[in-house]
């Protein structure tokens, strides 16, 4: 019997939870389905049995009312969702997929629970046969042919407070002939300071501090579509072996072989990270990003300090940890607000283990891959949310310690000696991408800093660890 692991995905209006069993020639395949209009209720169970021969529904049932009978819309999107896998070409399903795997842009990947929204950013749809069959969501862009200068903006306004002053007395005609002063940028456009725009509409929380780095100028919020990547493409053989193995430190090393092809599968499978056992399973034996600055600077190694950096250990359980997975997607969010808010209308996916096949003994794992149409290019995202700075205020937490410096003028840099310079470096080098964003984001403010591949310190960094994978690591995996 074969189990592939439980995934999450969006299908149809519904959001599905899938997992299969093989079984006598019957694929078995469960699901849980959330429901439509609910969104509150708990979500239905559906049952399915496929016949593996002819892939025909051999038995089906859901919990809802409906379901009872074998038909049922939540039985149809789980067949939607098994169908959606199997043409993507997964094998173990990631959390989301991203917007170029989804059929249309405006299918928005559903995450477990609901969160809080602005109404602005609910997707509203007729559940009647003669309306809309798709949401429709709300698009915030200046429609205007031609952009307004700022009192040309100024004149409209005071124009329409005179016609409603015109037609009766209105409080609103009033507010709207006494505007005037600077005007800010918003989510639809300049608006004077102090009008509901600019407070309701900010592209930032009110008091939020963003330090940028000076490598990303202001964007001419250039929109493209967002285009496939594909990883490992280069061609590049793997470079002969040095010294000799004996036969177990060969079954290592033949265990973590893998082809270009291969290699995108495990990416492409292994999205869901800490949740996926495929990704628990091929990491094991290689030396990971999140180690590469600990291997780089340390000379000696004991019997117990190759086990402590090798063996795998579950730190979900600890507090900074807990609060670093729980902030991840806020992180995130606030990101991709803030680059917007520069130019930058960057679109992020996430990424499972990239492994590249010509050194296969190392592997990354970045927080996502960032498509920058002011780059043109993919870019990996390394997001860390300290706990020891939660509720720092800014100017606190630039005099603390940690993995930023700031310069003269306040400009973010990730400190070169850290450990997680080598960690995005390598993200970078593994996945073939030429620059990473790395991100420090707290509940009051965020620093970002944008850092270009260096191919010579890669190197440098490439022999140190190479000569600790084959002297160190790989003797004590053989022995293990």
């Amino acid at each position: 019997m074969t189990n592939l692991t439980v995934c999450s995905l969006q299908s149809s209006f519904f959001c599905c939870c899938c997992c299969c069993s093989y079984s006598l020639g019957i694929v078995y395949a469960r699901a849980t389905c959330y429901r439509s209009q609910k969104k509150s209720g708990r979500p239905y169970k559906v049952s399915l049995a496929l016949k593996s021969d002819s892939v025909a529904v051999a038995d089906s049932t859901c919990e809802c009312p409906a379901g009872a009978g074998g038909a049922c819309s939540h039985i149809l999107a789980a067949l939607r969702l098994l169908v959606l896998l199997k043409q993507k070409g997964f094998k173990e399903a990631p959390p989301e997929l991203s917007c170029t795997e989804l059929p249309q842009q405006w299918r928005r990947p559903r995450r477990q629970g609901i969160r809080p929204m602005a109404v602005q950013n609910v997707d509203w749809w007729s559940p009647r046969e003669v309306g809309m069959g798709m949401p429709m969501p709300v698009r915030l862009f200046d429609a205007r042919v031609e952009e307004q200068k700022e009192q040309q903006h100024l004149e409209a306004i005071h124009s329409l407070g005179e016609d409603l002053q015109s037609l009766g007395t209105f409080d609103f005609a009033a507010i709207l002939l006494a505007a005037g002063g600077p005007s800010v940028d918003t989510k639809l456009g300049p608006a004077p300071a102090g009008s509901a725009l600019s407070y309701q509409q900010a592209k930032l929380p009110a008091g939020f501090t963003t330090w940028m780095s000076p490598c990303i100028s202001q964007g001419a919020a250039t929109v493209t579509p967002v285009p496939a990547l594909t990883l490992f493409s280069d061609g590049a053989s793997q470079p002969p072996l040095p010294g000799r193995f004996t036969a177990e430190e060969w079954r290592v090393l033949t265990e973590i072989q893998l082809s270009q092809e291969e290699a995108r599968d495990l990416e492409l499978n292994s999205r869901q990270q800490q949740l996926s056992e495929r990704w628990r399973q091929a990491r094991a034996n290689r030396l990971t990003a999140s180690t590469f600055g600990r291997v780089v600077r340390r000379q000696a190694w004991t019997e117990k300090g190759l086990c402590n950096l090798i063996e795998p250990k579950d730190l979900t359980h600890v507090r900074p940890v807990q609060y670093g997975i729980r902030n991840e997607n806020m992180a995130k969010d606030r990101y991709i607000a803030v680059m917007k808010s520069y130019g930058h209308n960057v679109s992020v996916q996430h990424c499972g283990l990239g492994v590249d096949p010509v050194c296969p003994w190392l592997g990354a794992t970045p927080d996502g891959l960032v498509y920058d149409p002011e780059e043109l290019s993919y870019g990996v995202l390394e997001v860390k949310c300290p706990h020891s700075l939660k509720d720092s205020e800014p100017e606190e937490a630039k005099k603390r310690k940690f993995s930023l410096v700031f310069g003269e003028n306040g400009e973010p840099q990730l400190d070169r000696d850290h450990e997680y310079y080598a960690q995005v470096l390598g993200q970078m080098a593994l996945t073939g991408c030429l620059w990473g964003d790395f991100v420090v984001c707290s509940e009051k403010w965020i620093g970002i800093e944008r850092i270009w591949f260096d191919r010579n310190e890669w190197k440098d960094m490439r022999k140190k660890l190479d000569a600790f994978f084959f002297e160190q690591m790989l003797p004590h995996l053989a022995r293990w």
